[in-house]
């Protein structure tokens, strides 16, 4: 039972530092887009996905060849090296992580809203 309970103790203040981090990030998005903005942005959180980076790369070029590609903005979550991207990498601007303090799910969110401050279209892709 103490266990357990150490645990959840453990867990509410992980929670309330990544709440706070959020709050932090949220305080710097815009209140609302800019309407006469034009195009898409993806935005994507690579953890251990970077095969499926480059061949998601591949398939935008293949498909929609004659189309101007979109900014892809990435947070670069990983903590192996084979894993990361690139920061000169032509296909992404990307954005790592200062620091690895909070468990998977909440570096995501947090990850995704580090990046949706960096949005200037009208849409966007996560």
């Amino acid at each position: 039972m103490r266990r357990a309970v150490t645990q959840l103790t453990r867990q509410a203040r992980a929670h309330g530092r990544a709440m706070d981090a959020w709050r932090a990030i949220e305080r710097d998005l815009p209140a609302q887009a800019d309407p006469s903005a034009e195009g898409v942005t993806i935005c994507s959180v690579a953890f251990r996905a970077k095969a499926c980076l480059d061949l998601n790369a591949r398939l935008l070029r293949r498909l929609n060849p004659e189309a101007p590609h979109p900014q892809w903005l990435l947070f670069d979550n990983n903590a192996e090296p084979d894993q990361n991207i690139g920061l000169d990498d032509p296909r992404f601007t990307v954005t790592r992580a200062s620091s690895r303090e909070f468990e998977m799910g909440y570096d995501h969110a947090l990850g995704i809203g580090a990046l949706l401050k960096q949005v200037r279209t009208r849409f966007v892709l996560i």
